[in-house]
């Protein structure tokens, strides 16, 4: 299994796995063949995961939606939604994220990845 390992001044050793490329850090003194061995179930798993996701998305379309109708939509929606729930947004941010669709904190402000406009509305 090839992997390439990076030594950094981080407190626990963690895998990576991005694009079906193994990124292994480590601290210093941890021998990243150890970790690797560790993890390798998960990292198989992960990787046949990963290829089937890919294989699934080949057929999907990604839209082009104009930004600014793109943020009129998500307003809105959050508008409707929060009547219903009863709650109160402070905030909406739109912001490109890598592992996340949205986030909302306990202060009432919510996330939105701007990734999203390529997708369905549905």
């Amino acid at each position: 299994m090839e992997y390439k390992a990076v030594v950094r001044n981080v407190k626990n050793p963690r895998v990576e796995i991005r694009n079906g490329r193994i990124l292994v850090v480590v601290p210093p003194g941890i021998d990243p063949e150890s970790v690797v061995k560790k993890a390798r179930r998960w990292i198989e798993r992960k990787i046949e995961e990963s290829k089937k996701l890919q294989e699934l998305s080949k057929n999907l379309k990604l839209y082009e939606r104009p930004d600014s109708s793109f943020r009129k939509y998500v307003i809105s929606s959050i508008e409707k939604f929060s009547k219903e729930l009863g709650v109160t947004v402070k905030k909406i941010r739109f912001r490109k994220m890598k592992t996340r669709w949205g986030s909302c904190s306990p202060k009432g402000n919510i996330t939105v990845n701007t990734l999203l406009r390529h997708l369905p509305l549905a």
